[in-house]
């Protein structure tokens, strides 16, 4: 017994040894001068994802400036290649899951604060509003207040471009997108003095320079420039958090500070090109005539901005660099020209124009009537049957009467004669039943209206998807255990007894892909993971996640120890 008691001592000790050395691990005053910071553990800094898309434009303005571009922006079209791009650089299979790999915090997300770092010093090549707005739209998702979201530039040198955002943001009109744009840095707490690495120090953004921002997403637009290699791209996009000062070194050392990469976890999480249109040769001026079409991103600013020079400015755009400089954006930070690796997701099919054909006499589908994610048809349009409105969504069509986040019928989805467009619900395109159509409140988070309508009146799904676990075929919900994952719902099954485990790991019925039911079969009842399977991430291989296994083998020893001193007793 007493052995037991030293052992679990032991043990005990050495899960708050590790505890410790994990806190400590992430707190740094710089990049490391040895070895490479992973910004974020899931996701390697060197993986840039893009993707080009000439429909992201309905039409290439004639006079370019800040007004005609974004009017000529397919808004819709814009946020569904995002969310594809997400779920490549995150390896996940829905929108939801990518982006919530992509951003964490460690407060609770209703006391979190996003800044969004945009370019305004030519308002004719600013960041296009869809971009922003969607960003905003994961945030208030997660569950940020609008009043937590601050768009900023805090670069004075050059006007008040970033006025040109206000018109279209509010934290009162809700027709407009909800987040708070920035009069320079008057929303960011002002300026104080950051540390640099080198020794020195420059005016920086407050609420960066402080900690009080917890994310901060950097969105750049692609330009020439006299410096930095003649590009200015993420990494130069901090002119406007730290004060300017035309040194290429000093580009560097602020992107290796502690305001820029401290925090735990990292605090910049993501970077971002809006590469839509873009200026060959200068910072200024009306972008070229012939736009590039790309959205490139990653989480690590020298390795995006590399890529984009090398995939993009120079290969499509035939501008010409420094090939020294561009090769330092990399080895600065002690990596080779050989390590980024370029990913190029398809475009999302769809838009926001309604279908142009596929009509049927009672509801027929419209056609392409799935994307890769569920995404909307481009068609939809039935004689008897509902019509698409907007006809595309990140990972789930719109439905007339009720949009949905990531997909699924909205209430009043169902068209005159109940039938709903076929390939029309579901994440990924279940049919629909031909009498029930879908029911008041049949969507859920990521999709599937259900053949009898609302489950709580016992109505069995028809392959769809949700996601906190499996539906009941009768009305009974069986339990979703912490940290569970998106699971797919087979045609009517039901779950196994207990539903998913803690932790759960993720589990799909075979079949139902594009316009099609899943096949017959019930979900798996799910494992028993430990809580290391949380929000669609493998944790197990992380710090944490030995933590948190560690703290398993704890609390086993604690039970028996107890157990056998009631035994003893």
């Amino acid at each position: 017994m007493q052995k037991q008691r030293r052992d679990f001592l032991k043990i005990t000790a050495a899960g708050a040894a590790g505890l410790a050395l994990a806190r400590a691990d992430r707190v740094f005053a710089a990049w490391p001068s040895t070895g490479s910071l992973a910004v974020n553990p899931n996701i390697s800094n060197m993986r840039v994802v893009a993707c080009v898309d000439p429909k992201m434009l309905t039409s290439v303005p004639t006079l370019m400036n800040f007004t005609t571009e974004n009017a000529a922006v397919d808004s819709a079209r814009v946020q569904a290649n995002m969310d594809a791009m997400a779920m490549s650089l995150a390896n996940a299979t829905t929108a939801d899951a990518a982006w919530k790999a992509i951003f964490s915090s460690s407060k609770p997300w209703a006391s979190t604060k996003v800044a969004i770092k945009v370019n305004t010093i030519e308002p004719k090549n600013m960041a296009r509003v869809a971009v922003i707005e969607k960003f905003c739209k994961i945030m208030a998702g997660f569950g940020v207040p609008a009043a937590n979201i601050v768009i900023y530039d805090g670069n004075t040198t050059y006007g008040a471009g970033i006025s040109n955002y206000n018109s279209y943001f509010s934290l009162t009109d809700t027709s407009k997108i909800q987040a708070v744009v920035s009069s320079y840095n008057t929303g960011m707490g002002g300026t104080v003095k950051a540390n640099i690495p080198g020794g020195s120090s420059a005016n920086c953004s407050a609420d960066i320079a402080n900690g009080v921002t917890d994310i901060l997403i950097n969105i750049a637009n692609n330009k020439g420039h006299t410096m930095m290699g003649k590009a200015t791209l993420s990494m130069k996009n901090h002119f406007g958090t730290f004060a300017p000062n035309h040194d290429n070194n000093y580009v560097f050392n602020i992107n290796k500070s502690d305001a820029i990469l401290g925090g735990t976890p990292v605090r910049q999480q993501l970077c971002f090109i809006d590469s839509i249109i873009a200026n060959k040769a200068s910072n200024t001026g009306a972008p070229d005539v012939a736009p590039p079409y790309y959205l490139i991103m990653g989480v690590f600013g020298p390795a995006v901005d590399y890529l984009t020079v090398k995939k993009v400015r120079e290969p499509v755009m035939g501008a010409t660099h420094d090939a020294a400089t561009i090769t330092s954006y990399l080895t600065t930070f002690g990596y080779a020209e050989s390590d980024p690796v370029w990913v190029v997701v398809p475009p999302a099919t769809g838009g926001t124009t309604p279908g142009t054909g596929g009509a049927s006499g009672s509801g027929g589908a419209g056609s392409g009537g799935s994307t890769g994610a569920g995404g909307a048809g481009t068609g939809g349009t039935s004689a008897t049957g509902g019509t698409r409105t907007g006809g595309n969504s990140a990972t789930g069509g719109a439905r007339t009467g009720g949009n949905s986040a990531t997909g699924g019928a909205g209430t009043g989805g169902n068209n005159a004669t109940g039938g709903a467009a076929t390939g029309g619900n579901g994440a990924t395109g279940g049919t629909a039943s031909p009498t029930g159509g879908a029911g008041t409140g049949g969507n859920n988070a990521t999709g599937g209206a259900g053949t009898g309508g609302v489950n709580a009146t016992g109505g069995t799904r028809t392959g769809g998807v949700f996601a906190t676990g499996g539906s009941p075929g009768s009305g009974v919900t069986a339990p979703v255990g912490t940290g569970g994952t998106s699971v797919a719902q087979a045609s009517g099954g039901s779950p196994s007894t207990g539903g998913i485990g803690a932790g759960g790991s993720t589990v799909s019925a075979a079949g139902g892909n594009t316009g099609s039911s899943p096949t017959a079969g019930s979900t798996a009842s799910g494992d028993s993971g430990g809580g290391c399977d949380i929000a669609g991430v493998d944790r197990k291989t992380t710090r944490w996640g030995a933590m948190l296994a560690l703290g398993a083998v704890v609390a086993g020893k604690l039970r028996r120890l107890l157990s056998d001193d009631d035994q003893s007793s």
